[in-house]
C-alpha cells in the first residue's frame, strides 16, 4: 500500500495521514499477512499559474514499461522517484 505522509508536523494533513497509516500497520491481507506499506513524501507547494497548489507524487502512472510521475522542482523530488 503506497501512502502519503507530509514531513512536517504543522501541515494540515499530518496528523490525519499518521492515522491513518496506523491503521493500515494494523490491518492484514485476506491471508493475515501484514501490509507492505511504502511512505511516499509529500511535496510543498508549488506555483501553478500564479497559485499555490500542492502535488501528489500518488498521481502516478505507469505504462508501456514507464512510470510518469509529477513533480515540483521540490527537495522531495529525488526521494519520491
Amino acid at each position: 500500500v503506497v501512502v502519503s505522509l507530509p514531513e512536517d508536523p504543522v501541515h494540515p494533513d499530518h496528523a490525519r495521514m499518521r492515522a491513518n497509516r496506523a491503521v493500515l500497520e494494523a490491518t492484514s491481507d485476506a491471508q493475515g499477512r501484514p501490509l507492505k506499506i511504502i511512505d511516499i513524501p509529500q511535496t510543498s507547494f508549488a506555483d501553478v499559474s500564479g497559485g499555490q497548489v500542492e502535488v501528489s507524487y500518488l498521481n502516478f502512472y505507469v505504462a508501456n514499461g514507464g512510470v510518469v510521475v509529477p513533480v515540483a522542482g521540490a527537495p522531495q523530488d529525488e526521494a519520491a522517484l
